[in-house]
């Protein structure tokens, strides 16, 4: 994922005495990104698995 690319170049980037204000900044950015992005697969993933234990028959959408 692209989020995961920019977090990985943002840690490699670091110096070597720690992070700056801006860095937190750009860090916390992604991270939140990621997060939303996690939480919603893993809401769309219980939602399938919820939907397939109810032994409900599947309806498609035109």
């Amino acid at each position: 994922s692209h989020l995961a690319r920019v977090f990985r170049q943002l840690l490699e980037d670091l110096p070597e005495d720690g992070p700056t204000p801006d860095d937190l900044v750009d860090l916390r950015r992604v991270l939140y990104g990621l997060h939303a992005i996690l939480r919603l697969h893993f809401a769309q993933e219980e939602e399938a698995y919820a939907w397939l234990s109810s032994g409900e028959e599947s309806v498609s959408v035109p």
